[in-house]
């Protein structure tokens, strides 16, 4: 649009006619350059390339585990290529409201893998009678055994009962046609050398010679060639009319502003995510959590639902989506939990585990947790201490009293009275010390003071077994002694 579109007519009509001037006006805005985008021409705007870039790869990289009852199978039960696959799937169904994914394997029913199949390609077969879902066509060729070796996800439809519903990218359709034909004026603008849409008017006819020169020297003044500013000299007067609106006239910011917001909207994307200028970090935030939890998780969930439906429940998994141990989940619970704990005065408000829990990890193996340093008690009484002392000094009274009973050749159950020892503890060790035989069956008994009275004919039959033992080793001993060598 560069060139100067010249417009004959006799030298007897004082204007050019309405079809000439038509004819004009088809060169300035010929017909290709208006009506509506189609869907996939989205991928070619940069503002809406990146709402479906953003939700999609957000899919892809959401992490996952897929389980057999409480058994992790994950890394041999996700396909190859699972992002990429799920890239690829999230974006055919936010930008044709419908994806499409094949099994293939090998002649022997192995080596599984998923082929990602092109929308607009595919047609599924229904019924006219019934409304009902027959098979699949991929171009030209019918899907063999479609319900076992065809994945696919449709936008959910409220018009029809089978078939793909309406998408964000059709509610986008219209901001995004005019952001892009905003873009493309500026750039035919600066094609033309940065001259807008302009009318010369010459007063009286021109000769095809004058013509030919004019042309000459407008042709080069707006393609900007060296000789486009040499002198041309005209017989008649040349008139200059722009038509149409100048470059900063028709760049509004504010439609493309209103345009952004709106496909924004449409894909259930916060602006500042979008565009990137968030005030700041706490708002950053708060808009990357909206996104997952409005956006990118619903459309997950569905195609989890599917996922599990078709491949993984037959097999006895179960595909799990863990978005908790997402970065920007984790960013937020944990700004949640400051902002309770200081609620409740900065205490803990919840266990280890529990914050494990919520990230979705496994429990602290005790031996790698962290041990909690002893807390100091206040004692009840002043003399606790001291009471403790003269205890342990009243046992080691006991002990010795018992050790010379039997020294004496009398029994070690001796009679013994203490103003901090209990009456029960004192009774239990004289009916232990009954049975004892040696200083070190007494010594044995008041080591073990701490072991409750119940057990305690357990401790006489012991001691009595050891008295038996002893008696059968001094017996063989006085006979070997006695033998003759």
């Amino acid at each position: 649009m560069a060139g100067l579109y010249s417009v004959a007519y006799d030298t007897k009509s004082v204007t050019p006619s309405l079809t000439q001037l038509d004819d004009f006006l088809d060169w300035v805005a010929p017909e290709r350059g208006g009506g509506t985008l189609k869907p996939r021409d989205l991928l070619t705007i940069a503002l809406s390339f990146r709402a479906i870039d953003i939700i999609a790869g957000a899919v892809s990289r959401m992490p996952f585990g897929v389980f057999r009852g409480d058994t992790d199978v994950t890394e041999e039960a996700t396909p190859r290529y699972w992002k990429d696959l799920n890239y690829k799937l999230c974006a055919s169904l936010l930008v044709f409201n419908a994806a499409y994914c094949l099994k293939e394997t090998n002649t022997f029913g192995h080596n599984t893998r998923w082929r990602f199949l092109v929308a607009p390609n595919m047609r599924p077969d229904i019924d006219l009678v019934t409304g009902k879902l027959t098979g699949f066509h991929y171009g030209s060729q019918a899907i063999d055994d479609y319900e076992k070796s065809l994945l696919w996800w449709w936008w959910p439809n409220i018009l029809a009962e089978v078939g793909p519903g309406t998408g964000p990218v059709n509610a986008a359709l219209g901001d995004a046609t005019l952001i892009k034909y905003l873009t493309d004026f500026a750039s035919a603008y600066f094609l033309r050398g940065g001259f807008p849409v302009t009318l010369l008017f010459q007063d009286g006819p021109i000769n095809p010679k004058d013509q030919d020169r004019l042309e000459s020297f407008w042709n080069a003044l707006v393609a900007g060639a060296k000789r486009a500013f040499r002198f041309i000299l005209l017989s008649r007067k040349l008139t200059v009319e722009k038509i149409g609106s100048s470059i900063k006239e028709t760049i509004a910011p504010e439609l493309y502003d209103q345009s952004a917001r709106n496909v924004a909207i449409a894909f259930g994307i916060p602006l500042s995510v979008l565009m990137s200028d968030a005030a700041n970090y706490a708002t950053a935030l708060e808009d990357h959590v909206r996104l997952y939890s409005e956006t990118v998780l619903p459309i997950h969930d569905r195609m989890t639902e599917v996922w599990n439906e078709m491949v993984y429940e037959p097999q006895g998994l179960i595909l799990k989506p863990l978005p908790r141990q997402l970065e920007v989940m984790q960013q937020n619970e944990l700004q949640k939990a400051q902002a309770l704990s200081q609620l409740v005065g900065g205490k803990a408000i919840m266990t280890v585990d529990e914050a494990r829990a919520m990230l979705e990890m496994e429990p602290m193996l005790i031996e790698a947790a962290p041990v909690a340093p002893p807390v100091a008690v206040a004692p009840d009484r002043d003399d606790t201490i001291e009471e403790d002392g003269a205890a342990e000094k009243d046992w080691q009274r006991f002990e010795r009293k018992a050790r010379n009973a039997l020294v004496a050749g009398k029994s070690a159950s001796v009679t013994f009275a203490s103003d901090v020892l209990l009456a029960s503890e004192v009774d239990t060790t004289r009916a232990r010390l009954r049975m004892c035989r040696t200083p070190e069956d007494i010594k044995a008994v008041f080591s073990m003071r701490s072991i409750p009275s119940d057990r305690n004919d357990d401790i006489v039959a012991l001691i009595g077994v050891i008295d038996e033992l002893k008696a059968m080793r001094d017996e063989d001993a006085s006979r070997r002694t006695n033998d003759p060598v």
